[in-house]
């Protein structure tokens, strides 16, 4: 028998051919991947040759960039657009806007050697032989070049496809730029990095802190973020020292700069106390008003997305009765509050385009009060509420949108127990509450329940003196909550923000923070931005214009801001966790009554408007 052998230059050529054959099937297996590269190599080539020709140009002039048009304040792109302005890109939202105090700069043919792209005299140097301008070979957002320039000082970038050129330890976190993501040349780092890391996704975090306010009373209730990223507050001020309290509402852009406010009102006081963004983008907002009946109506007024007034409407009784939340359901807004003679919960669902009630109805017990607090909607259409039963103890609900009761529980301990805040998480809920703690002082109370209002657990975060919670916000990672304290190291009563952990049985605080000077500090909302720093809004009389001035403190994803005074500070305080003990839950039967053939909704026949001149002030516009 023959015996099998290969020599050498078999061995070779079928080692060769394997190699060969493995090539191809990685090629086929990625394909993509490979043109990607393709493309990527020659974006960094085109961007260091325009380098080169832009430094010889330099050279040429003796340090100075000849260039075809004032560059002030403007990126050139090299994308095509007949606006000059790239608006149809930005208007589609495949590119994001400028950043604050900049312009782009497109052209309708970016490979013409004089008017395209690149706003650089290159027909009069000897030196650079360029027959047409150098484009992305994509050449469509995100994948473009783009050029900044002072005159001296210049930088090219390009955002890479492939996932092996971008981040740390790539070829664009080696090119000495300011992102790890983008690929930048030049001999400057100039690109705003607000710009470069809109190019690769990431949202660059605004951190500011504002006070608006007059000599007198200004104080905000709540706060919303809005379908376009813009914050909306709700809350009340004095026009003057002594006078009336009108009611205000502010919509800020994510950067704290006003876009819009209304303040209005009539012969009384007048107070927003919280608001909901509706579904044709304007706004609903409700609280109480003196200025119908002389003592405390409910209110609720409708206003455009530009913050103008649609309707406003005054319900209830001769005695003190007010809303405090709301939610949009398919037929009308639903308004939760409190009739305070009678000690019942007041729901009123109104049309709406008129705000005309559609039902009123009081809910209320044979054994104590019973007060709303905050109410949710839920993703099958109902509405959880969180409240007050008897003064002492939790009230959890639900309804339909119809008013209908589906479930009412009340949950006690030792010493009083007031749920303030409600948010969901998944298909249980987290309440915020105020409970008195171990020492006599109020303390912040946590109380999971599942859907069906039984308790998984409780937790109360407490320290030297008075803890108070006013809202709480369900997150990815975690719960925060937000209110005020006068524990130490607060000078007064100060702003405070705590974020946990979820896990309830291995509870942990992941930071605390609390904000504020020498005057009283109350945080009363609380929303996450579009850059995932979170927004507080309330009132201050440590800094502003008067007494109380409305404060919005937007700080980072995890509570640093960095005040440009000393009259505020940021600080950390020592919050100890604990479980409250025996904790029941006990159905709560209602009684239900339809109101709404004794029961008023009326507007006034007249309203004074933008009576508040306010001035602003700023403390803050860094994160670190």
């Amino acid at each position: 028998m023959r015996k099998l052998s290969f020599t050498l230059i078999e061995l070779i050529m079928v080692l060769s051919i394997l190699a060969i054959l493995f090539a191809i099937s990685i090629w086929a297996i990625k394909p993509l991947e490979f043109f990607r590269k393709t493309r990527d190599t020659k974006r960094i080539g085109d961007l260091e040759n325009l380098k080169k020709a832009l430094e010889l140009i330099i050279a040429e002039n003796k340090g100075i960039l000849t260039l075809t048009t004032s560059t002030n304040n403007i990126i050139f792109l090299s994308l095509k657009d007949n606006s000059p302005t790239c608006s149809t890109y930005i208007n589609s939202g495949l590119l994001s806007p400028p950043p604050s105090g900049y312009e782009y700069r497109c052209s309708n043919d970016p490979e013409d050697i004089i008017n395209g792209w690149l706003p650089v005299d290159l027909i009069n140097s000897t030196l650079v032989n360029l027959t047409k301008l150098l484009v992305d070979p994509q050449n469509s957002p995100p994948y473009f070049y783009s050029f900044i320039t002072d005159g001296t000082n210049f930088e090219f970038t390009a955002y890479l496809e492939s996932e092996t050129n971008k981040g740390p330890n790539s070829i664009s976190s080696n090119d000495k730029g300011k992102s790890d993501y983008v690929y930048e040349t030049g001999n400057s780092n100039i690109s705003p990095i607000s710009f470069l890391n809109s190019r690769s996704g990431i949202i660059t975090p605004s951190c500011f802190a504002k006070t608006f306010g007059t000599v007198d009373k200004q104080q905000a209730m709540h706060v919303i973020k809005d379908s376009n990223n813009n914050y909306v507050v709700a809350g009340y001020g004095r026009y003057s020292s002594g006078s009336d309290f009108d009611f205000w509402v502010l919509k800020l852009d994510n950067q704290g700069y006003i876009i819009a406010q209304n303040n209005f009102g009539g012969d009384n006081h007048d107070y927003f106390y919280n608001i909901i963004q509706t579904s044709d983008g304007g706004y609903l907002l409700m609280g109480w008003s003196k200025s119908y009946s002389g003592t405390n109506d409910a209110v609720a007024a409708k206003l455009s997305s530009s913050l103008n007034l649609n309707w406003l409407k005054f319900y209830g009784t001769s005695t003190t009765d007010y809303f405090r939340t709301a939610v949009e359901v398919d037929d009308g807004y639903i308004l939760g509050g409190y009739i305070s003679e009678i000690g019942k919960a007041y729901i009123v669902k109104v049309n709406k385009n008129t705000g005309e009630p559609l039902w009123q109805k009081l809910y209320g017990t044979s054994t104590g009060p019973l007060e709303i607090y905050e109410m949710k909607l839920l993703p099958d259409g109902n509405i959880a509420i969180v409240g007050v039963y008897n003064n002492s103890m939790i009230w959890f609900s639900k309804i339909n949108k119809n008013g209908e009761v589906l479930l009412s529980k009340y949950y006690s301990s030792n010493g009083n127990n007031i749920g303030v805040t409600l948010d969901i998480d998944g298909s249980n809920f987290i309440i915020g509450a105020r409970t008195t703690g171990v020492n006599g002082t109020q303390d912040i109370l946590l109380l999971k329940i599942d859907n069906q209002g039984n308790i998984i657990s409780n937790k109360v975060l407490s320290a030297s003196a008075t803890e108070d919670i006013r809202k709480i916000l369900n997150i990815d990672d975690g719960y925060l909550i937000v209110g005020h304290t006068n524990s130490s190291p607060a000078l007064s009563h100060d702003y405070l923000l705590t974020k946990v952990a979820k896990n309830f049985d291995n509870f942990s605080i992941i930071f605390q923070k609390i904000y504020g000077g020498s005057g009283a500090d109350y945080a009363r909302g609380a929303i996450i931005g579009s850059d995932g720093g979170i927004l507080l809004s309330g009132y201050t009389a440590s800094i502003g214009a008067g007494s109380d001035d409305i404060w919005l403190v937007k700080t980072n994803s995890s509570g640093n801001i960095n005040f440009n005074t000393t009259s505020v500070i940021m600080n950390n305080i020592n919050l100890t966790i604990s479980y409250l003990g025996v904790f029941l839950s006990t159905d709560l039967p209602l009684t239900v009554e339809d109101v709404s053939s004794l029961y008023f909704a009326i507007s006034l026949a007249s309203i004074h408007t933008n009576r508040i001149s306010y001035a602003e002030f700023s403390q803050s516009n860094s994160c670190e």
